[in-house]
């Protein structure tokens, strides 16, 4: 929390994101405790990321812990098709955000099918969720292979973490990407 309340101009001013991840222990903290759930929902360029192997996440909108958890913030399905869950919490619009786990990307984009597969499942998922974000892009490849699809986000190593000193570097498009 001090990080995000020590930039919180910085995020707000650029409209930046500051996903944070939530495993259980730390979404029953959030659940239960007034004061810091308050203070999370001040700041709201801040959204929650769940993984898929969160407990009950299947149960979609009858895990009242997420449901809990959707109502005051952003959620943000992290590592969709990593195989630990079913399609409840999506269909049960939980999460405003879904990330692509990597390995299903990788995987989608070595086989024979990719530019079938992969719109189909972005229009689907896109049906229950604002937002598609695709992981494991490492290389200028995979980048171009996306670079025509209706993705609203990517992530990888493309893209280095920077030091707090260096957020604005974050503003930067590398001059390979226009």
């Amino acid at each position: 929390m001090a990080f995000a309340k020590e930039h919180a101009a910085w995020f707000e001013k650029n409209q930046v994101i500051l996903n944070i991840t939530v495993e259980e222990k730390l979404a029953n903290i959030i659940t239960d405790d007034d004061v810091l759930r308050d203070e999370i929902k001040q700041l709201r360029f801040i959204h929650l990321s769940i993984n898929e192997s969160f407990p009950q996440l299947s149960a979609g909108k009858n895990n009242a812990q997420l449901v809990a958890l959707k109502n005051d913030f952003t959620l943000w399905l992290d590592g969709m098709g990593s195989g630990n869950a079913n399609m409840a919490p999506i269909f049960d619009h939980i999460f405003t955000w879904v990330k692509l786990d990597r390995a299903l990307f990788w995987e989608l984009y070595q086989g024979e099918n990719f530019t079938i597969i992969l719109p189909s499942l972005l229009r689907n998922l896109n049906r229950f969720c604002r937002n598609v974000v695709i992981d494991g892009l490492d290389s200028a490849e995979y980048f171009d292979a996306l670079n025509k699809t209706d993705v609203q986000g990517m992530k990888g190593m493309l893209w280095p973490g920077v030091e707090a000193a260096a957020l604005d570097n974050l503003l930067e498009s590398p001059s390979q990407f226009h």
